[in-house]
């Protein structure tokens, strides 16, 4: 309890100045998030953010191992999977560089927001071309930029981005018509006398992890992963 003395009609109160401070944080935006994400789950956002930690772990390690150079800089959103506590604690560990663009400014970002355009230019392409439905954008995404990683670029003095990166000219003799319609040879082993030669499938994109061609099985509606098939590239898929 703080007992003051009245002096002459009056209340003094003495006190010591004191060094102010300013003490800043981090502002926590999962509450903001969660609101504009019509009050979607907290444990689902954090799944979310937990999940691209993971994927930018994995693109740092495969990247670095490959170029023998080390991420210095990063530059994105201000989206809640990039401000989260973890995310800056880690590229503060690794001494990584975070630069974050101010909200409604993409061109802060133009290199990738103009190469975001030239791929989703290329998807429509893709996608308009052979009639296909807009279900496959990922695959006509994915596919898109297989091929402009393949393509010459004035940004890189006419050098593709794969030469660059790899030191290797890129083989392109393998590229099909994407949309296309292609067979699939059935094994011998996996059918008999009366049973289809061949499956019948749409040509969908490339294999990531191997020498091989996304299909899309018109019959059982799976993608499967294939690398002896007979291409008819003028064909359109009904």
């Amino acid at each position: 309890m703080l007992t003051i003395k009245m002096i002459e009609r009056s209340f003094p109160i003495k006190r010591k100045q004191t060094e102010v401070q300013a003490f800043t944080s981090i502002a926590d935006q999962s509450s903001l998030w969660h609101r504009r994400l019509g009050h979607f789950n907290y444990s689902s956002l954090r799944h979310m953010s937990s999940k691209v930690f993971d994927v930018f772990q994995r693109f740092k390690a495969n990247s670095e191992n490959q170029s023998g150079k080390k991420i210095k800089t990063l530059r994105s959103d201000n989206g809640s999977k990039y401000t989260s506590r973890q995310f800056a604690s880690y590229l503060q560990k690794l001494g990584i560089h975070h630069q974050l663009i101010v909200v409604y400014t993409p061109r802060e970002n133009g290199v990738s927001e103009r190469k975001n355009m030239t791929i989703l230019s290329m998807v429509r392409c893709l996608l308009f071309e052979k009639k296909i439905p807009k279900v496959f954008w990922e695959e006509a995404g994915n596919t898109s930029v297989y091929l402009l990683n393949r393509l010459p670029t004035k940004a890189l003095e006419g050098n593709t981005p794969f030469e660059v990166w790899f030191d290797a000219t890129p083989s392109i003799g393998h590229l099909r018509v994407f949309g296309c319609v292609c067979y699939v040879p059935v094994p011998e082993v996996k059918r008999d006398k009366l049973d289809e030669r061949a499956i019948v499938g749409v040509f969908l994109g490339y294999s990531s992890n191997s020498k091989k061609y996304r299909v899309y099985d018109v019959k059982t509606k799976k993608i499967l992963v294939s690398r002896n098939l007979k291409f008819d590239e003028d064909s359109i898929w009904d």
